[in-house]
């Protein structure tokens, strides 16, 4: 009779052990707009070692655009990025559209050859394959998390030549027109293998984007969706609550962008989803803790790189500012001093007639005083080559119409221009236009009107080649050059080799080449 309560008494024991192992609480930590911010990554890390393992299961994820915006990301490729986050044990992560910069075979390519766990339900070829998993499930003891990843589809406009093979077709397009049925899908499946939980890694954004979709219609058109881990906005949000489509409380959280703010999920004992955004850098270091082995990995690729990056290139007695004291990107709505001093480096490398550069190509200011390369390279990080091609005076301003018909709105892809000067229309509607269209004469540094059927140089970025705005052309023009050069390297060869050294004073202010 002793040993039949034993045994009794073990099993009651045994089961107490394994519901007070199911009641832990699961944490997951995350990111999102990392944008090559690799010191971020030992905070990161270091959150999981914060954590009790006797009180919660921890995981790491990212809602996308982590290899490139930065200076290290734009040299290795991403790759260094790409390392770190390896080191860092990341559960899931999803792509944002600037893992698409370089183009989408490299990007399948470097996610395999670390073994990211990359989620992407609606990034897929021709047939509709998905070219990443839809999602994946993790166990946190007896509880199952499902983590579903989808991009932006405007991926696919922003990055065109990057889903094109070496014909011209399109192989790859990121589900537009049914989005949230796919996601719907995943989210079904993921229920369907026993998902307790899903958490979607969303690189949307809350504002409704040029085709009309956002993460917040997301919610509200779909069910079975715990929580939303938000993207591509570079918002600060919340943690707060969306109804879905039945109803129910969805939470959604965004950390703003390169580690402003560490993002906190909990899924407590009792099923509740709750959050919060832990300041990261300029917050109370005091909430972090350090992850020693991912620190000696960042502190090395940090070494290295400042071997390449700590190359003198000159001097610039002012600053050259990309955003007001409100931290408005100018250089995505108005003419801007960065953006003359990189669109002028594009036209002179060219010895083209006209240049232009899409403000969200230039990505940081350069403050005065002693100029390095990775200053520029932070400045102008992305790896794009310039491009030149002739077009005609009318193709030119087709090109101009569509690059500014986001105003008001700030956008990435407001031209920065040399060698033209265009007043602009605001309509309000999205029907912009541009008027008194002028061609700047080298000669004599005058502007005179510009001839719609003459042609004309145009020089450019090849990623500017393969977006939504240049697609007006129809691919309608001739003498295309690729120049085999970084948009990078012209400035940072004009400022090096044109100007001596020294940032003439005249890119201090505006020149009046854009007028509101």
């Amino acid at each position: 009779m002793r040993n039949i309560l034993k045994v009794l008494l073990t099993i009651l024991l045994l089961s107490n052990y394994v519901t007070v192992i199911a009641q832990k609480s699961i944490v997951i930590f995350f990111d999102n707009d990392v944008h090559c911010n690799i010191e971020g990554y030992r905070y990161m890390a270091g959150m999981r070692q914060r954590v009790s393992a006797d009180t919660a299961y921890v995981a790491l994820v990212s809602a996308g655009d982590f290899i490139q915006g930065g200076t290290i990301g734009a040299i290795s490729k991403g790759e260094a990025v790409v390392k770190v986050i390896k080191e860092a044990q990341y559960d899931a992560v999803t792509v944002g559209n600037h893992e698409f910069d370089y183009d989408a075979e490299y990007t399948k390519k470097l996610m395999s050859e670390y073994d990211m766990p990359v989620v992407c339900c609606n990034f897929v070829d021709t047939l509709g394959n998905a070219q990443f998993k839809p999602y994946i499930i993790c166990d946190y003891g007896d509880r199952k998390v499902a983590y579903v990843g989808v991009t932006t589809p405007n991926t696919f406009y922003s990055k065109l030549s990057s889903f094109m093979d070496l014909q011209g077709h399109y192989v790859y397009n990121f589900s537009r027109y049914n989005i949230y049925d796919v996601v719907q899908k995943a989210v079904d499946d993921a229920r369907a293998e026993n998902a307790d939980y899903v958490v979607v890694l969303s690189h949307i954004g809350e504002a409704r984007d040029s085709i009309g979709i956002c993460s917040q219609d997301l919610i509200a058109k779909t069910k079975g969706i715990d929580a939303l881990i938000d993207g591509h906005t570079h918002s600060i949000i919340g943690p707060k609550y969306i109804k879905n489509v039945i109803g129910e409380d969805v939470l959604v959280a965004q950390t703003g962008t390169q580690f402003a703010n560490i993002g906190k999920l909990v899924i407590d004992a009792d099923g509740r989803v709750s959050g919060e955004l832990i300041p990261c850098f300029t917050g109370n270091l005091d909430l972090l803790n350090e992850d020693k082995h991912v620190a000696q990995v960042v502190d090395s690729i940090t070494m290295f790189y400042q071997s390449i990056t700590s190359v003198p290139v000159g001097h610039s007695s002012f600053d050259l500012l990309i955003e007001d004291e409100n931290d408005v990107l100018l250089v995505r709505k108005q003419e801007n001093q960065a953006g003359n001093l990189v669109s002028d480096a594009i036209r002179l490398c060219t010895n083209a007639d006209v240049a232009l550069v899409n403000g969200g190509a230039i990505r940081n200011s350069c403050h005065a005083g002693n100029l390095k390369r990775g200053d520029i390279i932070g400045m102008c990080p992305y790896d794009n080559d310039i491009i030149s091609l002739v077009i005609t005076g009318q193709q030119i301003i087709d090109v101009l119409n569509s690059s500014i018909r986001h105003l008001p709105e700030v956008h990435g892809n407001f031209p920065q221009v040399s060698g033209i000067s265009f007043k602009i229309n605001v309509t309000g509607d999205h029907n912009n236009f541009v008027s008194d269209v002028k061609i700047l004469n080298p000669k004599n540094g005058k502007y005179t009107k510009i001839k719609k059927k003459k042609n004309y140089r145009f020089a450019t970025t090849n990623y500017f080649i393969g977006s939504e705005e240049f697609q007006v052309l129809k691919n309608q023009y001739s003498e295309y050059i690729n120049h085999h050069i970084s948009y990078s390297q012209a400035v940072i060869d004009l400022i090096h080799d044109v100007y001596q050294g020294e940032i003439p004073i005249s890119y201090s202010r505006v020149e009046g080449r854009i007028i509101l």
